[in-house]
């Protein structure tokens, strides 16, 4: 075979425009935070985010299995204060608290679709997760069915997902 072409990104060398990202750490660590401020960088135009230049902006669509509407608006407003710029209007918020994950991917993909988003985030696989987080066919489907498609409409995912603290006495493979 010939020799691919390059890579596309949003953020050069950091989110491979088309595939998977995922941002993983305990809780507490600022995982949903940065993700909201990657995604009003990419949906505001900014140019860069924390040095690094933006390499496609547009739409993105940030599903939320976990924290309501209100709590949400209030860290995007914030966090759009102390960047001082607006809420931009192309960061589109679906909140799934009480909506099985078929539904919200299916609402997502339509949203992604209609408003031809460059990215969505997913916060977070926990919550969202099909299956058996531990057993690898059920991680795999629930990749192949709820997160290929968005390459398929032309949505980036990023994802954000959780490791459980330590506790006494446990090793960190055994999470």
């Amino acid at each position: 075979r010939p020799a691919p072409p390059a890579r596309d990104f949003i953020v050069p060398d950091l989110i491979p425009r088309h595939h998977p990202t995922t941002l993983y750490g305990w809780g507490g660590t600022a995982k949903s935070l940065i993700a909201l401020l990657i995604s009003i960088s990419v949906a505001g135009g900014r140019e860069e985010f924390f040095g690094r230049e933006i390499a496609v902006h547009g739409p993105v669509v940030y599903i939320d299995f976990e924290l309501d509407a209100d709590e949400q608006h209030r860290r995007v407003t914030q966090l759009a204060a102390g960047m001082e710029t607006e809420v931009p209007e192309d960061l589109l918020y679906v909140s799934t608290l009480g909506v099985r994950t078929q539904e919200a991917v299916e609402f997502a993909l339509s949203a992604c679709e209609e408003h031809e988003a460059v990215m969505v985030v997913l916060d977070s696989l926990g919550p969202a997760m099909v299956g058996d987080m531990a057993a690898a066919k059920d991680v795999i489907e629930f990749h192949n069915r709820y997160i290929a498609p968005f390459k398929t409409v032309g949505a980036t995912p990023l994802l954000i997902d959780h490791q459980a603290r330590q506790q006494a006495g446990e090793g960190y493979q055994s999470k």
